[in-house]
Protein backbone atom coordinates (compact mmCIF):
# COMPACT_ATOMS: atom_id res chain seq x y z
CA UNK A 1 0.00 0.00 0.00
CA UNK A 2 1.12 3.26 -0.96
CA UNK A 3 0.38 6.66 0.94
CA UNK A 4 0.53 10.43 0.54
CA UNK A 5 2.84 12.23 3.03
CA UNK A 6 3.68 15.56 2.17
CA UNK A 7 3.00 15.04 -1.34
CA UNK A 8 5.54 11.94 -1.88
CA UNK A 9 4.28 8.86 -2.16
CA UNK A 10 5.46 6.31 0.42
CA UNK A 11 5.29 2.74 1.18
CA UNK A 12 3.15 1.36 4.13
CA UNK A 13 5.85 -1.48 4.63
CA UNK A 14 9.35 -1.38 5.09
CA UNK A 15 11.21 -2.25 2.04
CA UNK A 16 14.20 -3.80 1.92
CA UNK A 17 16.88 -5.45 -0.43
CA UNK A 18 18.10 -8.87 -0.96
CA UNK A 19 21.13 -9.21 -2.51
CA UNK A 20 20.77 -11.51 -5.32
CA UNK A 21 24.90 -11.65 -7.53
CA UNK A 22 27.98 -9.54 -8.11
CA UNK A 23 29.67 -9.47 -11.42
CA UNK A 24 32.19 -6.88 -13.16
CA UNK A 25 30.81 -3.99 -15.69
CA UNK A 26 33.53 -4.76 -18.53
CA UNK A 27 33.77 -2.76 -21.42
CA UNK A 28 33.83 -4.88 -24.90
CA UNK A 29 34.35 -4.48 -28.77
CA UNK A 30 34.18 -6.53 -31.88
CA UNK A 31 36.64 -8.75 -32.85
CA UNK A 32 39.27 -6.67 -34.35
CA UNK A 33 38.10 -3.03 -33.29
CA UNK A 34 41.84 -0.70 -32.75
CA UNK A 35 40.82 -0.72 -28.74
CA UNK A 36 41.82 -3.99 -28.22
CA UNK A 37 45.32 -3.47 -29.23
CA UNK A 38 45.81 -1.14 -25.59
CA UNK A 39 46.66 -2.69 -22.29
CA UNK A 40 44.80 -0.79 -19.63
CA UNK A 41 43.35 1.67 -21.34
CA UNK A 42 42.39 4.72 -19.11
CA UNK A 43 39.25 7.12 -20.14
CA UNK A 44 41.49 9.16 -22.23
CA UNK A 45 42.39 6.07 -24.46
CA UNK A 46 38.85 5.15 -24.71
CA UNK A 47 36.41 8.03 -24.99
CA UNK A 48 37.82 8.26 -28.56
CA UNK A 49 34.84 6.06 -29.50
CA UNK A 50 31.11 5.95 -29.08
CA UNK A 51 29.91 4.61 -26.08
CA UNK A 52 27.02 1.96 -25.85
CA UNK A 53 25.58 1.41 -22.74
CA UNK A 54 22.52 1.33 -20.06
CA UNK A 55 22.91 3.92 -18.02
CA UNK A 56 25.84 6.62 -17.40
CA UNK A 57 26.24 5.43 -13.83
CA UNK A 58 28.49 7.59 -11.49
CA UNK A 59 31.53 5.48 -11.20
CA UNK A 60 31.85 5.43 -14.56
CA UNK A 61 31.92 9.71 -14.59
CA UNK A 62 34.23 8.98 -11.84
CA UNK A 63 36.70 7.18 -13.83
CA UNK A 64 36.02 9.12 -16.80
CA UNK A 65 37.01 12.58 -15.01
CA UNK A 66 37.58 15.95 -17.00
CA UNK A 67 36.40 15.28 -20.39
CA UNK A 68 36.33 17.75 -23.15
CA UNK A 69 33.24 17.95 -25.61
CA UNK A 70 33.51 15.19 -28.02
CA UNK A 71 34.76 12.75 -24.91
CA UNK A 72 31.95 13.64 -22.94
CA UNK A 73 29.24 13.13 -26.49
CA UNK A 74 31.11 10.02 -26.65
CA UNK A 75 30.32 8.75 -23.43
CA UNK A 76 26.84 9.38 -24.35
CA UNK A 77 26.55 8.09 -27.95
CA UNK A 78 24.04 5.61 -27.48
CA UNK A 79 22.51 5.12 -23.98
CA UNK A 80 19.75 2.32 -23.86
CA UNK A 81 17.68 -0.01 -21.44
CA UNK A 82 17.42 -3.15 -24.09
CA UNK A 83 20.70 -4.77 -23.95
CA UNK A 84 20.40 -6.67 -27.42
CA UNK A 85 20.41 -2.84 -29.12
CA UNK A 86 23.59 -2.37 -26.50
CA UNK A 87 25.17 -5.90 -27.64
CA UNK A 88 24.17 -4.87 -31.32
CA UNK A 89 26.07 -1.84 -31.30
CA UNK A 90 28.99 -3.25 -30.71
CA UNK A 91 28.78 -5.56 -33.10
CA UNK A 92 27.96 -3.65 -36.25
CA UNK A 93 29.61 -0.54 -35.40
CA UNK A 94 32.75 0.85 -33.63
CA UNK A 95 31.03 1.43 -30.35
CA UNK A 96 32.43 0.49 -27.21
CA UNK A 97 29.93 -1.28 -24.82
CA UNK A 98 29.57 -1.05 -21.43
CA UNK A 99 27.80 -3.93 -18.82
CA UNK A 100 27.74 -6.88 -16.77
CA UNK A 101 30.05 -9.53 -18.58
CA UNK A 102 27.10 -11.95 -17.85
CA UNK A 103 25.37 -9.81 -20.65
CA UNK A 104 28.21 -10.51 -23.25
CA UNK A 105 28.60 -14.13 -22.56
CA UNK A 106 27.12 -15.41 -25.57
CA UNK A 107 28.97 -12.98 -28.08
CA UNK A 108 32.43 -13.20 -25.85
CA UNK A 109 32.28 -17.07 -26.27
CA UNK A 110 32.15 -16.84 -30.18
CA UNK A 111 35.00 -14.62 -30.79
CA UNK A 112 32.56 -11.85 -31.72
CA UNK A 113 33.41 -9.44 -28.86
CA UNK A 114 35.94 -9.25 -27.01
CA UNK A 115 37.47 -7.55 -23.37
CA UNK A 116 38.79 -4.16 -23.65
CA UNK A 117 41.81 -4.39 -21.39
CA UNK A 118 41.06 -0.73 -19.22
CA UNK A 119 41.33 0.59 -16.14
CA UNK A 120 37.47 0.70 -15.09
CA UNK A 121 36.82 -1.17 -12.11
CA UNK A 122 33.34 -1.33 -10.93
CA UNK A 123 31.41 -3.72 -9.60
CA UNK A 124 27.12 -4.75 -10.51
CA UNK A 125 25.44 -6.09 -8.11
CA UNK A 126 21.66 -7.21 -8.73
CA UNK A 127 19.00 -6.37 -5.74
CA UNK A 128 16.02 -7.80 -5.50
CA UNK A 129 13.54 -5.48 -3.54
CA UNK A 130 10.63 -7.06 -1.77
CA UNK A 131 9.03 -6.61 1.98
CA UNK A 132 10.11 -8.59 5.14
CA UNK A 133 6.50 -10.28 4.44
CA UNK A 134 6.68 -11.15 1.04
CA UNK A 135 10.55 -12.51 1.40
CA UNK A 136 8.85 -14.97 3.53
CA UNK A 137 6.94 -16.56 0.83
CA UNK A 138 7.83 -20.04 -0.89
CA UNK A 139 7.37 -18.22 -4.13
CA UNK A 140 9.11 -14.75 -4.33
CA UNK A 141 12.35 -16.99 -2.45
CA UNK A 142 11.98 -19.50 -5.91
CA UNK A 143 12.03 -16.33 -7.90
CA UNK A 144 14.95 -15.58 -6.39
CA UNK A 145 17.03 -18.61 -6.79
CA UNK A 146 16.14 -18.94 -10.49
CA UNK A 147 16.88 -15.55 -10.98
CA UNK A 148 20.62 -16.25 -9.51
CA UNK A 149 21.00 -19.84 -10.80
CA UNK A 150 19.94 -18.22 -14.60
CA UNK A 151 22.67 -16.06 -14.53
CA UNK A 152 25.36 -18.38 -12.94
CA UNK A 153 24.30 -21.41 -15.50
CA UNK A 154 24.96 -19.46 -17.96
CA UNK A 155 28.22 -18.51 -16.83
CA UNK A 156 29.07 -21.98 -15.88
CA UNK A 157 28.18 -23.16 -19.54
CA UNK A 158 30.69 -20.59 -20.84
CA UNK A 159 33.49 -21.51 -19.11
CA UNK A 160 32.59 -25.24 -20.30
Amino acid sequence: RLRTVTGVQTCAFPIFRKKMFEDAVILVARAGHPALALKDAGPRDLLRWPFALPNVLPGLVQWAGEMDREEAENLKAFISDDYSLIVDRALQTDAIAMGASFLFQDQLADGRLEVISSTLDMPYDCWMLTTAERWRSPLIKAMAELSKAAVTEKALNAAA
